[in-house]
């Protein structure tokens, strides 16, 4: 076991967390001089440190490869990513988190008996920075889009460059409203159907199933009610469920355990830089 932050004190508090002595860098430059043997490396530096760190373990064969999202946030770098991992034999796995939640796998069984009127999802802080959860979701949920529109672009009160912006499926559209991160955050998913609606929001640390109802007292009318079902989610202890999966799918050599590899985060980002190139449509 080994750790690399060039901020002691976060060195320290690994330490005392887990209650045992790593061998310690402070640099990366001496964490690879060192040519230590590893079996998973774990990268959960800020975004435009990934490519580098990626190359170099891609170079020394790392086996696994935990990298935290986005991968990138540069198309280039993407696609070097891509061509060096043909000629590695490290295994990428991408931190996409909600691939990884037993409510959000509840729910996508739950979808296959009901059919979908209409999604809508609110975001904030940043299209690339939390919108690429919510594309992620919809993508593990449906798949990839048939047509993409996008209907605005702002940047909001701390900077953050949003986009409003529609995915269309053969039935069914998701529509994607960024709102002020300055103001509150938010992460508000709603999956209308024919029977229902399934809704994740406070911050994803809450999934529920709302039915229709009828009326009390207007012949005919049914609506949405108001008392939710539960769906049991983990979010709370949801980098344990990564890790623990990542850890099972080394030891018994199953892939099906990395439930966001490099194809899957290929396909992810793609869609991404292709929203972003998109021309608004108003």
């Amino acid at each position: 076991m080994a750790v690399a932050d060039p901020d002691i004190s976060k060195i320290q508090n690994f330490k005392m967390k887990w209650g045992f002595e790593p061998i310690s860098f402070v640099d990366l430059d001496s964490f690879w001089i060192s040519e230590i043997n590893l079996d998973l490396l774990s990268i959960c530096s800020n975004t435009t440190s990934h490519f580098e760190i990626l190359k170099k373990a891609m170079e020394r064969n790392i086996p696994y490869i935990l990298c935290e999202k986005p991968i990138t946030d540069k198309e280039n770098e993407l696609n070097e990513i891509v061509e060096l991992s043909k000629r590695s034999n490290s295994k990428i796995i991408v931190n996409h988190i909600l691939r990884w939640e037993p409510g959000v796998d509840s729910i996508k069984e739950k979808l296959k008996h009901e059919r979908i009127q209409k999604v809508v999802v609110f975001y904030a802080k940043g299209f690339l920075h939390n919108g690429i959860h919510v594309v992620d979701l919809s993508l593990y949920l449906f798949g990839n889009p048939k047509k993409i529109i996008k209907r605005k672009e702002h940047i909001d009160g701390l900077g953050y460059l949003n986009f409003d912006f529609d995915l269309v499926y053969d039935s069914f559209e998701i529509s994607f409203f960024a709102l002020d991160e300055e103001k509150f955050s938010i992460f508000e998913y709603s999956i209308y159907t024919d029977l229902g609606k399934f809704v994740i929001d406070e911050l994803t640390s809450k999934m529920k199933y709302f039915s229709i109802i009828k009326h009390p007292n207007i012949e005919g009318y049914r609506y949405i009610g108001s008392k939710a079902e539960e769906i049991e989610c983990l979010q709370f202890q949801s980098m344990k469920n990564v890790i623990d999966d990542v850890i099972i799918g080394i030891r018994a050599g199953d892939e099906s355990y990395f439930k966001s590899d490099l194809k899957a985060t290929l396909s992810t980002m793609n869609i991404l830089f292709d929203i972003m190139r998109t021309p608004c449509q108003n």
